[in-house]
């Protein structure tokens, strides 16, 4: 298991003396006009799609699921129970538990 080295007193992450993400930083405050502009597009998704056409689009994808199309059906699986998780998933999270109370027991 790697050692985690301890961040550098020098470098401040692309943050400003208050913690804040500076102007560089990819995160920063360049980036609301980008996500202004994806929030106008979202809005007006939302304002040209109706209820009754979610409602028609599910009906269609059910339709060519129960047809045979395996996309459709993964698709309407995916969004309707979730995705497929592995199987060891809760084995998996014990084991790393484990690790990080005891780093010793690798």
């Amino acid at each position: 298991m790697s050692k985690h080295l301890p961040p550098s007193p020098t470098d401040n992450g692309g943050r400003d003396d208050l913690g804040r993400f500076g102007p560089h930083n990819s995160f920063g405050v360049g980036n609301r006009r980008l996500n202004q502009r994806v929030q106008q597009i979202r809005a007006a998704l939302l304002e040209a799609v109706s209820a009754d056409d979610v409602r028609a689009a599910t009906r269609m994808m059910v339709k060519l699921a129960v047809a045979g199309d395996r996309a459709a059906f993964a698709e309407l699986l995916d969004r309707t129970i979730g995705k497929p998780v592995a199987s060891d998933l809760l084995q998996r999270i014990e084991r790393l538990e484990q690790l990080l109370d005891n780093p010793e027991s690798e």
